[in-house]
């Protein structure tokens, strides 16, 4: 009788285990600039594979590659990509079995001295700046939205977007994988007298300050893979109700959401998000089908907000404007940083440099500061 303690594996069964745990968009990246570097060994009339060509002539390969590479239109590349470019043809070494890489080993030195100062000089040109990287959302962003009715509990779609920005918001989530990974139980409601769910014994729940819903089951994110073990969130956010501001409770817009999903949607494992029911509303129809919302919508959340509430904005909205939103607030509030990034998830606090920037306020009080005299 086979042993139910040791599960048998073929070769195969590992390298396809292997290959469905590789990050989807590496995984894409990795083609697309594979892709482009073939192209470069083709005008090189090189028609080895990778793997077979000698280290010393990869090298002197690699060095052309980084200084003539161009877009399609002629245009140079940003710094950063270039040494993407290089990522991926060295994560195709290591699945070759290749005991060399390009940007880490002593013998490709001068692949790595040219990529140094060929990035070097397209800084000097403007590159590397990031001009079109998005922008944070604002508050005032966000009332447009409530006033357009694209946020709200009062119609399926505005309550879903509402859903959506909130756990954007509050817990840190990226718009992108985690989003779509996201299960029904990994958020539990809960009240903070007891730890325990609160009772709803009405059709329509009375919120209460000490309810609160909690990111209990933490799945894989771009900077927490699970590899490492211990790193973790020392605590789990939570989302507490605000009485201050009614109609904008975060708590009641998950119950809203709770009380519209179809009841065979709410095991543990269900997805989060559900597709919108463009059916006429009925008496005791729910609001959601019991289907998961699509990739496409679920890609394109602020995007489909900013067409439905025909606000015209000049800064470039995306669905990661929402995490900026987020660390914006918490810097312009004075959060301490290590606080910060127990929400975030940020593995390093210098990364929230890359989600915030001076604000006008700021600019102008420091501005006042500069032209006072003594």
């Amino acid at each position: 009788m086979a042993s139910k303690r040791f599960v048998k594996f073929t070769e195969e069964e590992i390298a396809s285990f292997t290959e469905d745990q590789e990050n989807a968009n590496t995984k894409k990246k990795t083609v697309s600039d594979l892709r482009l570097f073939n192209e470069f060994l083709k005008s090189e009339e090189e028609e080895r594979n990778r793997e077979n060509i000698l280290a010393a002539e990869l090298q002197q390969l690699a060095k052309k590659f980084v200084l003539g590479v161009r877009k399609k239109n002629g245009e140079e590349y940003e710094p950063s990509s270039l040494r993407g470019f290089l990522q991926s043809v060295d994560r195709y070494l290591r699945k070759k079995a290749c005991t060399f890489s390009l940007l880490n080993d002593k013998e490709f030195c001068e692949v790595q001295d040219i990529l140094k100062k060929k990035q070097k000089q397209l800084k000097a040109i403007g590159k590397g700046n990031k001009p079109y990287s998005d922008d944070a959302l604002t508050d005032e962003d966000k009332e447009e939205f409530y006033r357009a009715g694209v946020l709200g509990n009062n119609t399926p779609r505005a309550l879903l977007n509402t859903v959506w920005m909130n756990n954007c918001i509050y817990f840190g989530m990226g718009p992108g994988q985690e989003q779509r990974d996201l299960c029904w139980g990994d958020l539990e409601l809960k009240t903070n007298a007891d730890h325990r769910e609160p009772r709803i014994t009405t059709a329509y729940w009375k919120p209460n300050s000490k309810d609160f819903v909690k990111f209990s089951t933490e799945r894989q994110t771009k900077t927490r893979t699970g590899e490492n073990t211990r790193n973790v969130r020392e605590s789990k956010p939570k989302m507490f109700e605000n009485l201050d501001n009614n109609d904008r409770f975060p708590v009641t817009a998950y119950l809203a959401y709770k009380q519209h999903r179809p009841p065979e949607m709410m095991a543990d494992d269900s997805p989060f998000y559900l597709a919108v029911n463009t059916e006429v509303p009925k008496a005791g129809k729910k609001w959601f089908k019991a289907a998961p919302l699509g990739v496409n919508s679920l890609r394109s959340m602020v995007k489909n907000m900013l067409a439905a509430s025909q606000v015209h904005s000049d800064k470039k909205l995306v669905n990661h404007s929402t995490r900026k939103h987020l660390v914006q607030k918490l810097v312009d509030n004075n959060i301490p940083p290590n606080e910060i990034v127990q929400i975030t998830r940020h593995k390093n606090v210098n990364s929230l440099n890359n989600y915030s920037a001076i604000s006008d306020r700021r600019q102008q009080h420091i501005s006042t500061l500069l032209s006072r005299r003594g």
